[in-house]
């Protein structure tokens, strides 16, 4: 609108004005062609007016002349006008259509926020099928719309971070916790579908995951029967004095950072077998209530036992320990196999407890001068020797006086 205003209307006397002054320059042209005409001695009368008809010629041209240029800038004018009316008009309709894209977004955005809302009262919801229609319409929201994943992921880790009571244990009533215990393991599914199923480098997502850009916090969460067998762990997951009720399944599970796991509680099995530790291993205080195996699992950073405790069977058979494995001050109050396990950078057994004698039969020492190897009382290496399947130079463990 402003672009209209700022270009004036043409002014009524224009025209006029114009069409004077063309006449008034063709009348003085003429007047001095003919002054000039009648100032030569021209002896032939006919001569005379053909040069007295030339000029009126020439004045008359003057006339089409000016009228022509005049003519041209109103037509210039006229097109530019038109022009920049075009463009105000493509102006406003580029307003026009970011005005209603503004509007769409806004009310799209107070549509998502209705729908978070609404599921998120949901899962407070007495009633666990409301709390299970919260948690997929949570999941189908994240889904379609990739900023709401990290609140989601948040809320769903909230829950399980809540107070939860075992049915097996006296109280409340059993049908309220075992519906309860079926929620739980739906947000266990559903972060195992869209948090742990990290693509490998070079590899193409799965579709249904979440991306790596979200928080996995089950820092005291209350886990059952958890399972992440054959997963890829996403790389903020914490599970600091987290408690495991029933088995907790971890066979062949890749933890692709710093596995944080110290202070928790396993209260039946805990199954780590092959898996793979890419980053620290921190098992500090740790308690596993039933039996543990880490049959072939492979720590490529450091792995800190300290102070863990092992009230069923422990078995590392088989297993890699690529830096420092620490297990000082840790307690085994059953059996404990290390048999086949293979420490490259160093081992930590000072003050660890074992209820019974454990075993190390067959198991490898890299030589290595810098490598600090602290080993339960009973145990040393023998003398430095290659290994067929390894390079370097390799010791076997043996029982002292074996």
């Amino acid at each position: 609108m402003n672009d209209r205003k700022s270009r004036a209307p043409l002014p009524v006397w224009l025209v006029p004005l114009a069409t004077v002054l063309v006449l008034a320059v063709a009348a003085v042209v003429l007047l001095w062609l003919w002054r000039w005409i009648d100032g030569l001695a021209m002896a032939n009368s006919k001569d005379r007016a053909t040069a007295q008809l030339d000029a009126v010629k020439i004045a008359a041209s003057i006339v089409v002349a000016g009228g022509g240029v005049f003519a041209l800038y109103l037509a210039a004018r006229r097109q530019r006008t038109q022009e920049e009316e075009l463009r105000v008009r493509h102006t406003e309709l580029a307003q026009r259509d970011r005005t209603q894209l503004h509007a769409e977004q806004d009310a799209r955005a107070r549509q998502v926020t209705e729908q978070y809302t609404k599921a998120v009262e949901q899962l407070g919801h007495e009633r666990a099928a409301v709390r299970l229609g919260g948690l997929y319409a949570l999941e189908r929201l994240a889904q379609e719309h990739h900023d709401q994943r990290r609140p989601v992921v948040s809320v769903l880790c909230a829950y399980l971070r809540m107070p939860y009571l075992d049915p097996e244990e006296a109280g409340a009533d059993l049908d309220t916790r075992l519906r309860e215990r079926e929620v739980r393991l739906t947000i266990q599914r559903l972060l195992r579908e869209h948090a742990h199923n990290v693509p490998e480098l070079g590899s193409d997502p799965d579709p249904a995951y979440w991306g790596n850009d979200i928080d996995v916090d089950l820092t005291g969460a209350t886990l059952i029967n958890f399972d992440l067998a054959e997963r890829r762990v996403h790389p903020s997951t914490k599970f600091t004095r987290a408690k495991f009720l029933g088995d907790a399944h971890f066979r062949e599970t890749t933890f692709t950072s710093d596995a944080d796991i110290d202070e928790a509680e396993f209260t039946h099995l805990a199954f780590f077998q092959e898996a793979k530790f890419l980053r620290l291993a921190d098992f500090y205080r740790t308690k596993f209530r039933g039996d543990t195996s880490f049959g072939g699992t492979r720590f490529n950073e450091s792995s800190y036992f300290v102070e863990a405790t092992f009230e069923g069977t422990a078995s590392f058979s088989k297993a890699e320990f690529v830096f420092l494995a620490d297990f000082h001050d840790a307690v085994f109050e059953d059996g404990a196999w290390f048999d086949y396990a293979a420490f490259v950078n160093g081992a930590g057994f000072s003050n660890t407890a074992f209820a019974q004698h454990p075993d190390f039969n067959d198991a490898k020492v890299k030589a290595a001068d810098d490598a600090l190897h602290i080993w339960p009382k009973g145990w040393a290496p023998g003398a430095p020797a290659p290994d067929e399947e390894r390079d370097g130079e390799w010791a076997t463990l043996a029982a002292a006086g074996g």
